[in-house]
C-alpha cells in the first residue's frame, strides 16, 4: 500500500487527578480498539499519577474510514494492581474517533462506573491522528499495533524534559546538558491567608481539629508550612522554598508553558480542608512571544491571590462564598531568578565551587531542596569592625552591586554580628600544647582568616576532665548589609567551621598541626528570642538575638577531644535605603604576607592600650545607661499599648458576642432551610425513583405484550395456513364426490331410460292385458318412482350438507383473516352479511319456486292418474294416456334436473367469489361459468 495511505491513531495518556493516594499499588491503563488491547507501563498510584505514555495503532485510511462509519470507539480501562498481584478495575472512559484530527488537544476524561465516585477521578489525554509519511515500513500487513512511548519530539512531557536532581552540583538539570545552559532559581513564598474559616462546615467542632498548615509539592519534594490554629486571622510567618535549575531559556519557557499547575492544599492532620492550584505557566508570560524567545532576564516575579475551594465530596454553605470579600484566599509569590549565565559559570572560582559542593554534601534536606544562592549574586555590603589587631587591612572588600528588581519585596537590613570564642573545655591532651582558633567566613566580607592570639598554653594534667581554659582575643564583630532572606538562607546552608590548631614552639620549622574542628550553625542565633537594643554609633534602635552553646571539638580521628564555648550575637538595625549601585570603597592596603610571628605580637605601647580600655569601659557604661533608659521608655510604651489592646479586646469581644448571636440566628435559619431542601430533595428522589420504576415496568409490559402479539400473530398465521390446506383437501374431496355423484346420476338416468323402455314395452304388452294386471304394474312403477325420488332427495340433502360445511370452512377462514386486519374485517363482514342475506332470500325463493313447481307437477300427475283410472277399461285410451303421462313425466324431470344443476352451479360460483379467495380469472370460476352457459 502507498505510504500516503497509512496513518497512526495515537492516544497519549498524560496524568491523572483526584485519585486516592495508595502508594503501595500501581496504576495501568488498557486501551482496546479493533479487538486489540494496548497496556501502559505501571506507575505509582498516587493522588496525581504521572503516566506520560502514548498508545498507537497503525492502519490504512480505508480501514480508519470504515471505523468512523461504524462509529467505533476506543475503550480505556484503568486498573489498580496491588502488591499481592490482584488486579482491580476502577473505571473506564470512551474516546470517539470520529472527531479526531491532526490537531493535538489535551482534555480531561472522567472515569465512569468508578469505585471512587465521590472523588471524581479524571485522566488527562490527548488523542490525535498522525500521518505516517516519514516511516520506512517494510511490512505488507494491512494493520499492525504497537506501543509508542516517548516518540513525540514535540511533546514536552517526554523524559528529556523531566528535571533530574544532581546532588553533587546542587541543582536540577532540565533538558540537555549543553554549555549554553544557565542556572535559575525558582522560589515559591507563602505570605498570608484570609477567610479560611469559610472552608469549614458549620457542624464541625473547631476545638477538636488539629493544627492547620499548607502543603504543596515542588519538583517531587513535599513542602509544609508552619502550623497555625486560628482560621479567622491566620498568623504564620512567610515561608519560602526554592530550587535551583540549570537549563536554557527556551527549554525553561517551554517546560513552564506545558507544566500543569502545582496543587496547593490547606490540611488539618491527614484531612484536606481546601485546595487550589499555582499556575506556574503565568510566570513566563513575558517570554511567550516568538520575538522574545531569545530574551534574557534577571528576575521574573508574579504575586497570586489564589482562591481556595473545598475538596470534592465535602459540602459547605455557599452563602458566604458568594461575596468576593469572603472568598478564602491565600497570597503566594512565585519568583524566577537568573543566577548565572553560561559565561559566568565557566569563570567560577574553583575554590568557591569546591566550597559549594562541600556545603551541599554536608547539608542535604530530605523533604525540601533549598536553593544554593550563588555567592557572586549576594555580595552584601559589609563594614568590618575588628577588635583584634590581626584582620584590619589584609584583604580588599568586593565592590557590592545591588539589584533593586530583587529587593522590591525583600529590603536590605543593617546587621551587626559578634562571634565570641570564649573558652576551651574538657580537653583531652597527651602532652602540653599551645592552641589557637582560626576561622574564615567570606560571606561576612573578608577572606582573611580570623585568629585568636596569642596561642593558649594548655599544660598536661593526668586528671580527667572537666577543665576550662579562656581564649584571649576571641571576640570579632562584623557590620554588613543584606536582606533577611539571604541571611537566613546562607546561615542555614553554610555553617561556620572553626579550626583549632596546635603550635609547637620547640620546633624550628614552626609548622602548626590541626588539633580539631568545630562546626558552628549560625542559623541557630536567628531562632532565639529578640530583645531591644540600640546602635553605639548613631543610636538607631534595633533587635538583638543572642545564642550561647558549648560545641563539640572533633579531632582528626573523628572522636570528641573537647568542647568550645561560643557566644554569637546578631543585631538588626532595620532597613537601609540603598542606591542601585554603591560607590566602591577606596583602595585598601594590599594584602601582606603576615606570619604567625607578626600575628602574635602584642602592642608595645601600654598607655595606648590603657586609654583604649578606659574608653571602652566608658562606652559600655553609657550603653548600659542608655539601654536602661530605653527599657524604661519601652516598658511605659508597652503598658500603654497593653491598656489600649485590652480596651480594643473588650470592644472586640462585645462585637464578637453580638455577631455570634446574629450568626447563630442565621445558622438556625440556614439549617431549617437546609432541612426543608433536603426533605424536598428526598421527596424528589423518591418520585424520580418511582417514575423510573414505572417507566421500567411499562417498558417491560410493552415488550412482553409485543412479543405475545407477535407470537399470537405467527401462531394464527400457521393455523390459517393449516386450515386452508385442510379446506383445499376437503374441496378436492368434494370435487371427487361431485364427479362420483354425476356418474351415479348418469347411471341412474341410464337405468331410468331402461325402465322407461321397459315401461313402454310393458305398455305395449299391456294393451291387451286385463285391468288388474295393469294396476299391479302401475303400483310397482309407483314404488320404484318413490324409491328413486327418495334417493334423489338423499343426494340433494348430502349436497346441501357438503355445501354448508364448505361455507362454514370459508367463514372460519374469513374470521381468521378479519382478526389480522380490523378495518378490512368490518367491511368484509358487512359485505358477507349482505351477500348471505341475498343468497338466503334467493335460496328461499328458489326453493319455494321449486316446491310450487313440484306441487303443480304432482297435482298434474295425480290428475293424469285419475284420468287413467277412469279410462282404464279402454285399451286405446289407456295407451294414449300412458304415452302422454310418460312424455309429461320425462319433460318435467328433465326440467327439474337442469334447473337444479344450474342453481347449484350458480350458488357455488357466487359463494366462491364472495369469499374473496377466487376471482373471475381463476380456472375453477371459468369452468363453472362455462357449464352455467
Amino acid at each position: 500500500m502507498p505510504q500516503q495511505d497509512r496513518l497512526l491513531l495515537v492516544v497519549s495518556i498524560l496524568e491523572g487527578r483526584h485519585f486516592p493516594n495508595q502508594s503501595s499499588c500501581q496504576l495501568t491503563v488498557d486501551a482496546k480498539f479493533d479487538g486489540e488491547i494496548l497496556i501502559t507501563d505501571p506507575v505509582e498510584f498516587s493522588s496525581t499519577p504521572d503516566i506520560n505514555q502514548e498508545l498507537a495503532w497503525e492502519l490504512d485510511k480505508k480501514t480508519f474510514q470504515q471505523h468512523k462509519l461504524q462509529r467505533s470507539v476506543i475503550k480505556c480501562n484503568a486498573y489498580v494492581t496491588a502488591t499481592s498481584g490482584s488486579r482491580e478495575n476502577i473505571g473506564y472512559f470512551m474516546i470517539d474517533i470520529r472527531p479526531l484530527t491532526t490537531t493535538r488537544t489535551i482534555r480531561w476524561c472522567r472515569l465512569l462506573q468508578t469505585k471512587f465516585g465521590k472523588l471524581k477521578p479524571e485522566l488527562s489525554i490527548c488523542a490525535y491522528i498522525e500521518d505516517d509519511q516519514t516511516s520506512k515500513s517494510t511490512t505488507t500487513a494491512s494493520k499492525t499495533s504497537k506501543i509508542v512511548s516517548n516518540t513525540s519530539t514535540g511533546s514536552l512531557r517526554s523524559k528529556q524534559f523531566q528535571p533530574v536532581l544532581l546532588v553533587d552540583k546542587g541543582y536540577y538539570q532540565l533538558g540537555a546538558d549543553i554549555p549554553s545552559a544557565e542556572i535559575f532559581s525558582l522560589s515559591i513564598t507563602t505570605f498570608s491567608a484570609k477567610n479560611l474559616i469559610h472552608l469549614i462546615p458549620s457542624d464541625t467542632n473547631l476545638n477538636k481539629q488539629d493544627e492547620y498548615f499548607f502543603f504543596y509539592t515542588l519538583f517531587g519534594n513535599g513542602v509544609l508550612t508552619q502550623k497555625f490554629q486560628d482560621l479567622v486571622q491566620p498568623d504564620f510567618p512567610p515561608e519560602r522554598s526554592s530550587v535551583r535549575i540549570r537549563s536554557t531559556i527556551q527549554s525553561l519557557r517551554a517546560y513552564f508553558e506545558r507544566f500543569h499547575s502545582i496543587d496547593f492544599r490547606l490540611c488539618s492532620g491527614d484531612n484536606i480542608v481546601g485546595q487550589t492550584q499555582i499556575p506556574l505557566h503565568k510566570i513566563v508570560k513575558p517570554l511567550q512571544q516568538s520575538a522574545s524567545m531569545e530574551k534574557t532576564f534577571d528576575i521574573l516575579a508574579e504575586v497570586f491571590y489564589l482562591r481556595l475551594s473545598p475538596p470534592p465530596g465535602i459540602e459547605i454553605s455557599q452563602t458566604n462564598l458568594d461575596d468576593e470579600d469572603s472568598q478564602p484566599t491565600v497570597k503566594i509569590e512565585v519568583k524566577l531568578v537568573r543566577e548565572t549565565s553560561a559565561n559566568e559559570q565557566n569563570i567560577d572560582n574553583p575554590k568557591q565551587s569546591r566550597m559549594r559542593s562541600n556545603s551541599m554534601n554536608n547539608h542535604n534536606s530530605s523533604t525540601t531542596t533549598i536553593e544554593n544562592e550563588n555567592r557572586s549574586n549576594i555580595q552584601p555590603r559589609i563594614q568590618q569592625l575588628s577588635i583584634n589587631n590581626h584582620a584590619t587591612n589584609d584583604d580588599r572588600l568586593p565592590s557590592p552591586v545591588f539589584d533593586h528588581s530583587n529587593n522590591n519585596h525583600h529590603l536590605t537590613h543593617h546587621y551587626c554580628l559578634s562571634i565570641d570564642l570564649k573558652s576551651l573545655r574538657n580537653l583531652r591532651l597527651s602532652h602540653s600544647a599551645y592552641l589557637y582558633c582560626r576561622y574564615v567566613y567570606p560571606f561576612l566580607g573578608t577572606s582573611t582568616p580570623i585568629l585568636t592570639h596569642p596561642p593558649l598554653h594548655i599544660p598536661y594534667t593526668s586528671s580527667a576532665p572537666p577543665n576550662e581554659h579562656l581564649l584571649p582575643h576571641g571576640l570579632c564583630i562584623f557590620n554588613f548589609a543584606v536582606n533577611s532572606e539571604q541571611l537566613q538562607t546562607h546561615f542555614h546552608r553554610e555553617p561556620l567551621t572553626v579550626e583549632v590548631y596546635c603550635r609547637d614552639n620547640e620546633r624550628s620549622e614552626r609548622k602548626d598541626q590541626l588539633f580539631g574542628i568545630v562546626r558552628l550553625q549560625l542559623d541557630h542565633v536567628l531562632q532565639m528570642e529578640k530583645q531591644r537594643c540600640s546602635s553605639t554609633t548613631n543610636g538607631i534602635l534595633g533587635w538583638r538575638q543572642t545564642w550561647t552553646q558549648a560545641l563539640p571539638l572533633i579531632g582528626t580521628n573523628t572522636e570528641k577531644c573537647g568542647e568550645l564555648l561560643v557566644t554569637v550575637v546578631i543585631e538588626d538595625f532595620g532597613a537601609l535605603q540603598l542606591n542601585s549601585t554603591v560607590t566602591p570603597r577606596s583602595q585598601s592596603v594590599p594584602p601582606q604576607q603576615l606570619g604567625l610571628d607578626h600575628v602574635f605580637q602584642r602592642p608595645n605601647d601600654d598607655a595606648q592600650l590603657q586609654a583604649a580600655y578606659e574608653l571602652q569601659l566608658w562606652k559600655e557604661s553609657k550603653e548600659l545607661e542608655f539601654e536602661k533608659h530605653l527599657r524604661e521608655v519601652e516598658a511605659k510604651k508597652l503598658y500603654e499599648l497593653m491598656e489600649a489592646f485590652k480596651e480594643k479586646d473588650r470592644e472586640r469581644e462585645s462585637l464578637l458576642q453580638k455577631k455570634m448571636k446574629e450568626y447563630g440566628e442565621l445558622e438556625k435559619q440556614t439549617k431549617k432551610a437546609l432541612a426543608d431542601i433536603e426533605k424536598r430533595e428526598k421527596q424528589m428522589n423518591i418520585n424520580e425513583q418511582e417514575l423510573q420504576r414505572m417507566q421500567v415496568d411499562l417498558k417491560r409490559e410493552y415488550d412482553s405484550k409485543h412479543i405475545e402479539i407477535r407470537e399470537a400473530s405467527k401462531r394464527l398465521q400457521e393455523q390459517s395456513e393449516h386450515t386452508i390446506t385442510l379446506e383445499k383437501s376437503k374441496n378436492q374431496a368434494l370435487d371427487d364426490e361431485i364427479i362420483r355423484l354425476k356418474r351415479s346420476v348418469a347411471e341412474w338416468e341410464k337405468r331410468y331410460r331402461d325402465k322407461e323402455q321397459e315401461l313402454f314395452s310393458y305398455k305395449e304388452k299391456q294393451r291387451s292385458a286385463p285391468e288388474v294386471k295393469l294396476q299391479a304394474e302401475i303400483n310397482m312403477l309407483m314404488l320404484e318412482k318413490n324409491e328413486l325420488q327418495r334417493k334423489l332427495d338423499a343426494s340433494l340433502a348430502s349436497g346441501d350438507r357438503y355445501k354448508q360445511q364448505w361455507v362454514k370452512a370459508l367463514k372460519g377462514y374469513q374470521r381468521l383473516k378479519q382478526r389480522e386486519d380490523d378495518l378490512s374485517k368490518v367491511a368484509l363482514q358487512k359485505q358477507m352479511q349482505e351477500v348471505e342475506h341475498m343468497r338466503l332470500r334467493y335460496l328461499a325463493a328458489e326453493e319455494n319456486e321449486i316446491m310450487k313447481n313440484d306441487h303443480k307437477q304432482l297435482e298434474g300427475i295425480k290428475n293424469e292418474l285419475n284420468k287413467l283410472k277412469d279410462v282404464s277399461s279402454m285399451p286405446t285410451v289407456l295407451g294414449h294416456g300412458l304415452q302422454t303421462m310418460s312424455t309429461l313425466s320425462d319433460e318435467t324431470e328433465q326440467y327439474e334436473q337442469v334447473d337444479q344443476q344450474l342453481g347449484v352451479l350458480i350458488e357455488h360460483r357466487d359463494t366462491l367469489l364472495q369469499t374473496g379467495t377466487y376471482t373471475h380469472s381463476d380456472a375453477l370460476i371459468q369452468e363453472l361459468e362455462r357449464r352455467i352457459q
